[in-house]
């Protein structure tokens, strides 16, 4: 795991702010959403700001790419599994029966491109 205890108090604050993004949304935050958050003008700004956490170990990015802020450390969130409440129709439509169960899927939380549909019908 990379070492926080040698970031500035800005790149802390940025880098929380990040994580805080992802954990929320699902998503990181884009480069005019920090530069506004934190009263940065200039995006080249935001990006030498990331450019450390980078060089630092806490962030990957992908060039030319919007919102491809990723965190190196795997989060671990607070909700492991989400209420499944039925089921919905494929093709012709069923009568909706609220079937409260609980999916568990701990371990897809690390991929975000992970998500749980039940579907009934053709």
């Amino acid at each position: 795991m990379a070492d926080q205890s040698k970031l500035t108090k800005r790149q802390q604050l940025i880098y929380e702010y990040i994580k805080d993004r992802i954990l929320n949304r699902g998503y990181g935050p884009t480069v005019r959403e920090i530069g506004s958050h934190f009263g940065i003008r200039s995006p080249n700004g935001v990006m030498c700001h990331l450019k450390a956490l980078e060089k630092k170990g806490l962030i990957t990015r992908e060039q030319n790419m919007s919102r491809a802020i990723q965190l190196t450390e795997s989060i671990q969130r607070g909700r492991t599994s989400l209420p499944l409440c039925g089921t919905i129709a494929a093709g012709m439509p069923v009568l909706a029966i609220e079937d409260a169960e609980l999916v568990e899927f701990q371990d897809l939380f690390d991929d975000e491109d992970h998500f749980c549909l039940r579907v009934r019908g053709d």
